[in-house]
């Protein structure tokens, strides 16, 4: 039986409209979900999105418009679906908070974890950070009155609430992290998290609010007064998406323990340490690998909606188009650093790796088929037996392993290092044609050698294209349509240069 592979991108805050943060997430989780199918099956891959719909921020998101919070969640949950949609991201299940499936599951822990004596109600009184969501204690806060994550003022507060004994777990998450390496990744992000752990004696997680202050969460099954503080509602979403909790309190899935989580590094902490900690208390598996990627910036500054240099997703698609745009994100920064994001940065990528690499080998190929074939692809010939020929027939061999090396064997997920590795075989076989210069094999009458010749560059194209699918899925699909098994069907050249010569004005 194939193995199965569930990757999961965090459920995102309908508090305001995506942004390419997002989409950088889902089109990776979406190019591991669309490899794991094409090696192991459509049926053993499962890849997981959604939404997060309860708490403050939302419920004043929605009073500014006039809204209900369900009817505001519902309107930004569309221009979600929108945008996955126009990416081609090709989830299996998208899961939203609000769902009975979901609340069902969130009570259902809230009530194993109280019945265990894990969650006890206790006087709070303290720091309150409504933007984060987050209580801080005043030795936390950034000059006396600063939320340490986002640097905006902070409100005291005095209530009763319920807290989960995360305390309880300290040394186990410790000893759980350093006995699996590749749990946390890249691994500047496993000696973060360790790092904070060794320094800082965890307090217990407050898991509700009291209904006066917030009414819009999952009641707890215990209290009725109070809504289930949002972190801890958002992350059960991996477990209650693909199984249930039966009479007894066992959790049982047939997808769980997810292979992977993916997620930005600004939220690493809540899914490196409150969520394996929730799942232990629950007697349930932790995810078998958590991965926290950079944050795009624009020059120095990280892109936020204060700052005004937030970029849409759509705007670059619309300019750019689909697998332009995943391509970039994908291939210009190491998947788990920053980067530096900009139009001119896209277009220097699309003309360089696009047009004149790619692009090419396809035009040329499918014209010489045209040309000396009448379009048919040639499927004999004479191959020579030459040391540039055996290089490009091992690499052909050796590219479907060096691809897994990069995305699927390794923690890191290194998805620029698998592009460059197919970008190795593009530029062999670009070499290949200026070497051997087929031009004059025809002008030779050498009919065999140049079929030979065709026959290897089709060999690369199609290879190629079956490696780019996960990547940039409707160019691949394009590449294939057009190479075909024995006539090829031209079209457009594929990635048609972007002409930088022209002056802004």
């Amino acid at each position: 039986m194939a193995k199965k592979f569930y990757v999961t991108t965090p459920l995102y805050y309908v508090n305001a409209s995506p942004h390419i943060g997002h989409s950088y997430t889902n089109i990776a989780a979406d190019t591991l979900a669309r490899y794991f199918r094409q090696v192991s099956g459509k049926e053993n891959v499962h890849l997981l999105t959604g939404t997060d719909e309860h708490g403050q921020k939302i419920m004043k998101a929605a009073q500014a418009q006039g809204l209900s919070p369900q009817e505001f969640a519902d309107k930004i949950v569309a221009q979600f679906k929108g945008l996955w949609t126009k990416l081609d991201i090709s989830y299996d299940d998208f899961i939203r908070t609000t769902e009975k499936r979901h609340i069902d599951t969130v009570q259902s822990a809230l009530s194993i974890l109280h019945k265990k004596g894990l969650i006890y109600d206790a006087q709070y009184e303290g720091w309150y950070c409504t933007p984060c969501e987050t209580f801080w204690t005043e030795t936390q806060l950034e000059g006396g009155q600063l939320c340490p994550d986002c640097k905006r003022p902070v409100e005291k507060i005095s209530e009763t609430n319920y807290f989960f004994k995360l305390s309880q777990y300290q040394d186990w998450l410790i000893e759980h992290i350093n006995s699996h390496p590749d749990f946390i990744r890249p691994s500047t992000r496993q000696e973060e998290v360790l790092s904070f752990l060794r320094m800082n004696k965890l307090t217990d997680l407050c898991v509700s609010r009291p209904k006066e202050r917030l009414s819009w969460g999952i009641p707890l099954p215990f209290s009725p007064g109070h809504v289930t503080y949002v972190w801890f509602d958002a992350l059960i979403n991996y477990i209650s998406a693909v199984g249930s909790f039966d009479d007894s309190g066992r959790y049982n899935s047939e997808w769980w323990p997810a292979d992977l989580h993916l997620m930005g590094k600004d939220i690493l902490r809540q899914h490196a340490i409150y969520w394996p900690i929730m799942l232990r208390a629950l007697d349930i598996e932790p995810p078998k690998g958590i991965f926290a990627h950079g944050w795009w910036m624009v020059g120095e500054d990280k892109m936020s909606k204060s700052k005004g240099n937030v970029v849409a997703p759509l705007d670059m698609v619309d300019k750019f188009g689909i697998d332009v745009y995943r391509y970039f994100l994908l291939r210009d920064v190491p998947f788990g650093l920053d980067g530096n994001f900009s139009e001119e940065a896209i277009v220097k990528r699309y003309n360089s790796d696009l047009a004149n690499d790619l692009g090419n080998l396809v035009y040329r190929t499918l014209t010489m088929i045209e040309k000396y074939f009448e379009g048919s692809v040639p499927s004999d010939g004479l191959t020579a037996k030459d040391a540039q020929v055996e290089a490009i027939r091992r690499k052909i061999e050796a590219l479907d392993g060096e691809i897994a090396g990069c995305i699927a064997t390794s923690a890191e997920r290194n998805f620029s290092l698998a592009l460059e590795k197919i970008w190795e075989l593009i530029g062999m076989a670009n070499k290949y044609i200026e070497d051997t210069k087929p031009w004059n094999l025809s002008k030779e009458n050498k009919t065999g050698e140049l079929k030979g010749f065709i026959s290897l560059l089709v060999d690369v194209i199609r290879k190629t294209a079956h490696a780019l699918a996960p990547f940039i899925p409707d160019t691949a699909a394009s590449i294939l349509a057009q190479i075909g098994h024995q006539q090829v069907k031209k079209g457009n050249p594929l990635f048609p240069r972007i002409d930088t010569s022209k002056k802004k004005t």
